[in-house]
């Protein structure tokens, strides 16, 4: 089993409407990646409890799916999108790119940190696998 102990709660909601539908934490355990159903990802630094100025915008995540983000190689967020895309953000939050490949919303993404490798699904029931472009790895 997991021992555990309870560090306190965190208000991550930037608005009482904004809920979450996902989070991760990064590899160093200090940054939070929290995305709201308000089509934004934020990031929170565990550290002082306080949510950064970054804004992960652009992609759809209203309230008819769960849209999960995830950290990527270069200090990047990925995130799925109700628009069938997957959009990759720089750490100050502005958009790098957005691929193209699904047939439908895509719920989740997961970066490989020891493959180098990114995987999306989405509700065209496919799984994609992605090799990313030389410069973010």
């Amino acid at each position: 089993g997991i021992n555990a102990e309870y560090m306190g709660v965190l208000c991550l909601a930037p608005t009482p409407s904004a809920e979450i539908s996902s989070l991760m934490l990064d590899s160093t355990g200090l940054m939070l990646l929290v995305a709201y159903r308000n089509s934004c990802n934020r990031l929170f630094d565990l550290r002082t409890a306080r949510c950064l100025p970054q804004r992960f915008k652009g992609h759809r995540n209203d309230s008819r799916h769960f849209v999960r983000c995830c950290f990527g190689p270069k200090n990047t967020v990925i995130g799925a999108s109700e628009d069938a895309g997957i959009y990759v953000w720089d750490e100050s939050g502005d958009l790098i790119t957005k691929l193209q490949g699904h047939k439908g919303p895509t719920y989740d993404v997961a970066w490989s940190w020891k493959q180098q490798l990114l995987a999306s699904c989405g509700e065209d029931q496919s799984v994609r696998v992605w090799h990313p472009d030389p410069k973010l790895s």
